[in-house]
């Protein structure tokens, strides 16, 4: 987990993966654990995705990252101050201002992390985000859903030149 860390136990995986000729990996980081406050981030999980790019590099697997990992195996997992911002458990992850402008931080911060790695391929928004819009029950529609993507995805391109540039 990326809590309970073990980089040894991640490296052996990862090359026992390689033998079986599997070239690449999706990781997803688990939102809450991540972002424990608006503007502020785990430094343990911040520690241990580092510990993460290391190992990818290390054993040259190269690895893709989920970034909103919200719906998983049935369950949800949102932020616990995300109702603070939104007044509702699961709502305004795709409309609400407040909401929009710490998760901007959330992706510039982890593009600091894995930005100009040579093993990182990119990003995903997030695992299973139909899910997160139809648990909205602001009822966005798709039009909602793809204005969210467009706009993170111009600031991941944005901040991944700007990571490779400094």
């Amino acid at each position: 987990s990326w809590v309970n860390w073990d980089a040894s136990s991640i490296e052996e995986d990862l090359i026992a993966s390689k033998e079986l000729g599997i070239d690449h990996i999706r990781a997803h980081l688990m939102w809450p654990y991540f972002q424990i406050d608006p503007y502020v981030m785990s430094s343990v999980c911040m520690k241990n995705l580092e510990s993460f790019r290391n190992i990818c590099e290390k054993v040259n697997m190269d690895y893709h990252i989920s970034l909103f990992t919200g719906f998983m195996s049935g369950l949800f997992f949102y932020p616990s101050w995300q109702k603070k911002l939104t007044g509702n458990f699961g709502e305004g992850i795709f409309t609400n201002s407040e909401m929009i402008k710490t998760e901007e931080f959330y992706i510039r911060e982890i593009v600091k992390v894995v930005g100009d790695s040579p093993n990182f391929l990119g990003f995903d928004l997030g695992n299973e985000l139909s899910c997160i819009a139809l648990y909205d029950k602001t009822m966005i529609h798709n039009a909602l859903v793809f204005k969210f993507i467009k706009q993170y995805c111009l600031l991941l391109r944005l901040s991944a030149l700007s990571s490779l540039l400094s």
